[in-house]
């Protein structure tokens, strides 16, 4: 299990390993009220992993750099490339990576923005990239706010590190 709502609403993934073929059969789930379903493959894909769920009962899914969004049971490829999605809130929101950038999609699983081209015309002296020298980035959580929990290394130097990316503003977590 990796996430639940307040509906107590439990995602997560559950598998089987076939010693004939070697593969491994990893399945998204839902658990509500001591059922559990697999909602997402149909057995398109091998290696799925549900890994958050917002109150609405929308949630999102990876499997090899392909991302989901479920919502009202209708599956929503997640647009970008090598996308890992990490949470989801209520608005729909969804956040994570595309091609190695922080990303947050919308409810339509459209790329909303990618945080390292974050739209920045309204913060006043904001650089072009707000994310200079980080050469990896990934959106870990969003809430209802709207506010992001960035991660981030820097290969170059050996670094890494978090940032909360709200209203424009990076406050580093870090210690």
């Amino acid at each position: 299990a990796t996430d639940i709502n307040n509906k107590g609403q439990v995602v997560g993934s559950s598998g089987t390993y076939d010693t004939r073929s070697g593969t491994p059969e990893i399945r998204s789930f839902i658990w509500q009220d001591g059922n559990m379903t697999d909602p997402v493959s149909g057995g398109e894909f091998t290696e799925e992993r549900a890994v958050a769920i917002n109150n609405q009962g929308d949630f999102v899914v990876n499997n090899d750099y392909v991302s989901i969004l479920w919502t009202n049971g209708a599956k929503k490829t997640l647009e970008g490339s090598h996308t890992i999605v990490s949470d989801i809130n209520d608005s729909g929101l969804a956040v994570g990576s595309s091609n190695g950038y922080a990303a947050v999609w919308d409810n339509k699983g459209k790329l909303a923005e990618s945080l390292r081209g974050l739209r920045l015309e309204d913060v006043e002296g904001a650089p072009v990239d707000p994310f200079d020298n980080y050469l990896e980035t990934q959106a870990e959580l969003i809430n209802n706010s709207g506010d992001v929990v960035v991660k981030y290394w820097n290969w170059a130097s050996m670094t890494d590190g978090s940032f909360l990316w709200k209203e424009g503003e990076k406050t580093y977590l870090n210690i």
